[in-house]
């Protein structure tokens, strides 16, 4: 007795007995040479879906986004949807640079430090680094304006090497250990950098032992801005130490000059044209 052909087993798994029907309304069964080929097109069909639907997964994880994105486009769109959602934040990254448009009178005295730290980047200026003895620390947490006092040590040790109306400014801070420091800048002006450690070293105070060779240091500044933020990121916890008093100074000298190269680098406001009436 002759047998019936055996289907392949995926095509009695995975697909159901489709039955065409001819001219006379009968049902015949389908033809597995095609049946086999189609089965082979959708699995080759469904391995790419999968991994297009992978690679859409990690390009958009929401949404909300077209799937069509690339990585920077995808990235934009993310931060535009942050700002978007922190209205506050975008308007004070919007008038960071604000202060470039006032006039210096108008200026905060956090301002004015800043744009004095940026002149002596202009200007060849150094950047400093300075520790303070136990005995000056001490005096100037005790005073009302300790900035006022140390800069008043550094002028007089100017003053006594030859270099009064040096300019200069620093910053304060005070570390979580609560040792006091100062990052600032100064302007040579043309006089040797070892008079000028020197006095700055003196102003100091006398720190013994190993802790002496650490007492200053001084590099080139490259950016003003940046040093200047350097110099004022443990400002809260400085303010609470000093217990709001100020903690940052520039001396008369570097505050001239800060001043002429605002006004002179100032975005000015063009008045809008108007034509005389004799024209």
């Amino acid at each position: 007795m002759r047998q019936s052909p055996t289907l392949p087993p995926k095509t009695i798994l995975n697909e159901p007995t489709e039955l065409s029907t001819g001219k006379s309304g009968s049902f015949s069964p389908a033809d597995h040479s095609v049946k086999d080929q189609q089965y082979k097109e959708q699995t080759s069909l469904c391995a790419v879906s999968r991994v297009v639907m992978n690679d859409t997964t990690t390009q958009a994880p929401t949404k909300t986004l077209p799937a069509h994105l690339s990585g920077t486009a995808l990235l934009l769109s993310l931060i535009a949807k942050w700002f978007d959602a922190n209205p506050g934040h975008a308007v004070r990254i919007t008038n960071e640079n604000a202060y470039l448009t006032k006039r210096w009178r108008d200026l905060s005295k956090v301002e004015k430090c800043q744009r004095g730290f940026q002149y002596a980047a202009e200007t060849d200026g150094i950047a400093l680094s300075l520790n303070f003895s136990d005995l000056i620390q001490a005096r100037a947490r005790e005073h009302e304006d300790p900035a006022g006092y140390l800069s008043d040590r550094v002028t007089t040790k100017l003053r006594k090497h030859g270099l009064a109306g040096l300019p200069f400014a620093f910053v304060l801070e005070f570390s979580m250990t609560g040792k006091l420091h100062a990052h600032g800048v100064i302007v040579p002006m043309g006089q040797q950098l070892q008079i000028i450690e020197k006095a700055f070293s003196e102003a100091g105070g006398r720190v013994a032992g190993k802790s002496a060779a650490r007492q200053l240091k001084t590099s080139e500044l490259f950016g003003g801005q940046g040093f200047y933020r350097y110099a004022r990121k443990a400002r809260k916890n400085t303010t609470v130490v000093l217990e709001g008093r100020r903690f940052a100074i520039m001396n008369r000298s570097l505050n001239k000059d800060a001043q002429d190269f605002h006004e002179n680098n100032r975005p000015k406001k063009q008045r809008p044209f108007k034509l005389n009436d004799t024209e």
